[in-house]
């Protein structure tokens, strides 16, 4: 069984917030998914990786 699901960015194609998602590890872009924690800036995306304690 494959269990790693490909997670597309939650974000508009072409945003800024997408551009900056897909720069992360893929592990760290799965965290993030998974934590539903909502942004509508790079700036906050940024901060909530640092304070779910992943590394981008």
């Amino acid at each position: 069984m494959d269990n790693m699901k490909k997670h597309r960015a939650p974000f508009p194609k072409g945003s800024p917030l997408q551009a900056y998602f897909e720069t992360l590890p893929k592990s760290v872009q799965e965290q993030f998914v998974q934590s539903g924690a909502p942004v509508s800036t790079v700036e906050q995306l940024k901060q909530c990786v640092e304070h779910l304690g992943l590394k981008g």
